[in-house]
């Protein structure tokens, strides 16, 4: 019995992409509009999966916004640039691919709010980007308005195991100490994990991070209801106040549990 390999030279699986050849984004806009007049004190950062923290605060005015655009594969523009496909042989479904991706431009914005009992408590939901180099982008403008505020807590999901809600990550400030630590193997990534980079960096701003157990792929993750509450019995009093963290507790409560039985029952569908 002759046993044959499927090709003669097999590619190897340890082979990495030329760094010339890597494509890298290109960052066509980014900044942060707030007026010189808002003193402010605190910047809170809350992930899109977590938009529901925001939309239940009663009480919060619109004073800028967050834009952002960029073009994921401009490392490629070069290579397959309209004369470059000319030159090759022609393939359909290729220059079709190549046209697509040239066109392909994210852009994203958010509303920046203005909550707290003086309205010096600015609150932005972070749009969900994907490329590492334009998470490190966005996060270095983020961290500019959280230098003008001095303080900056940050909400990031993270699959925490051993049945543990909400977990802080351990910086120093004087933010959250009753909560636990988060833990190895545990670990935040994305936009979060970058922007505690660029503020602890030189001490720019005091920063504090809570991680909520959640589950999924990243930038998709399922935020557990339950850990929403959890979380938000420590970060309240600072978003909306002392007096008003009751009511705002019970109404965030009932857009959560609506929240989860709509996505319970899309599952029988």
């Amino acid at each position: 019995m002759l046993i044959k390999q499927w090709s003669e030279a097999q590619f190897p699986r340890h082979a990495l992409a030329d760094e010339e050849n890597a494509s890298q984004p290109k960052i066509l806009r980014h900044d942060i509009s707030v007026p010189e007049t808002v003193s402010a004190n605190l910047l809170i950062v809350v992930p899109q999966q977590l938009s529901v923290v925001v939309d239940s605060v009663e009480e919060k005015d619109p004073i800028g916004s967050l834009h952002f655009e960029y073009r994921p594969n401009a490392g490629d523009e070069a290579s397959e640039s309209p004369a470059s496909l000319n030159e090759a042989e022609y393939d359909e479904d290729e220059q079709l691919y190549a046209a697509m991706k040239q066109e392909q431009t994210k852009r994203v914005q958010s509303t920046v709010y203005a909550c707290g009992p003086e309205k010096s408590v600015l609150v932005v939901v972070a749009p969900h980007v994907e490329d590492v180099l334009a998470q490190k982008s966005l996060a270095d403008t983020l961290g500019q308005l959280a230098q003008k505020c001095g303080r900056c807590i940050v909400l990031a999901p993270c699959s925490l195991g051993w049945g543990q809600l909400v977990c802080r990550l351990d910086l120093p400030g004087d933010f959250f100490t009753t909560v636990d630590p988060i833990r190895p193997p545990h670990y935040v990534s994305g936009l979060a994990a970058a922007l505690v980079s660029e503020l602890t960096q030189n001490s720019k701003a005091d920063i504090a991070l809570l991680a909520l157990n959640a589950e999924g792929h990243v930038g998709y993750e399922k935020v557990d209801a339950d850990s929403i509450m959890a979380a938000a019995e420590n970060f309240a009093s600072y978003l909306v106040g002392k007096s008003s963290k009751a009511s705002y507790i019970e109404r965030l409560s009932r857009n959560v549990r609506r929240i989860a039985s709509s996505v319970t029952s899309g599952m029988y569908l």
